[in-house]
């Protein structure tokens, strides 16, 4: 059993960063909130999202899980302001998911969970941390687009470092120094190449002021930061390309 009622926002951004993966996820549900995880088809990136029962108005559980058709999701919540209420329901009896926004009622069959594999996320003790500002980091994100398809990510004492090369010599670069960071803790320098599509994507979807990066030399990314005014969280692991230096 399952029903809650929160603002369409919260939920918008909810979806929207799950999205960036895949189209449809499994949501577990219980007495503490909501929590998804996931992977993408190419296993390339992985999230783990927990939106906290703080997050909702209204808010009961009893311990259920189902597979919800994100794109249809989305659609629902185009239907009303950031600001509107949105009711949630799960339909047991006859297998389905309500969602009302405004006078909206939206029923969409749940999905069978059996075949979404939960991944299991890994803790990665990596040895390099900055906390930057998501500004600064979607300007970093933005001037690499047009040169190539990789970054290069860098934490060492100096601070912050993101670059994009191109081989004929296009480079686009971001330098944020320890005044420019909320946070910098490195035991040693950590610098690895990551797909740029994948890292924008999810970059886009972050509405936190802050995001933190954790990186080692040649290891997968660690982002995560804040969701829904902090009455959530999101775990994002995307793997690195080797290359040669």
């Amino acid at each position: 059993m399952f029903h809650a009622k929160t603002k369409l926002n919260v939920l918008r951004e909810m979806v929207d960063i799950i999205f960036t993966l895949v189209p449809e996820a499994k949501f577990d549900i219980d007495g503490e909130g909501i929590h998804i995880k996931a992977v993408d088809p190419s296993r390339i990136a992985m999230i783990s999202l927990d939106l906290n029962k703080s997050a909702f108005q209204e808010y009961d559980a009893d311990g259920t899980s189902f597979g919800v058709d994100l794109e249809k999701m989305k659609d629902v919540l185009k239907l009303g302001s950031l600001d509107a209420d949105v009711v949630l329901d799960q339909d047991e009896e006859a297998n389905l998911f309500v969602i009302k926004v405004g006078n909206i009622t939206r029923k969409m069959p749940l999905i069978d969970d059996s075949s979404m594999t939960e991944p299991k996320v890994p803790n990665l003790d990596l040895p390099a941390r900055a906390i930057a500002p998501v500004v600064e980091i979607k300007k970093g994100v933005s001037a690499a687009k047009s040169i190539g398809d990789n970054i290069i990510l860098m934490i060492d004492e100096n601070g912050f470092d993101l670059t994009s090369k191109s081989e004929s010599a296009d480079e686009a670069s971001l330098h944020l120094g320890k005044e420019d960071l909320v946070e910098l803790d490195v035991k040693e320098p950590g610098r690895s190449t990551y797909p740029l599509d994948y890292f924008s994507k999810i970059v886009s979807t972050i509405r936190s002021p802050n995001v933190s990066i954790r990186i080692g030399s040649d290891y997968p990314l660690d982002l995560a930061f804040e969701i829904a005014s902090g009455n959530g969280s999101v775990k994002y692991l995307l793997a690195p390309r080797v290359e040669n230096y």
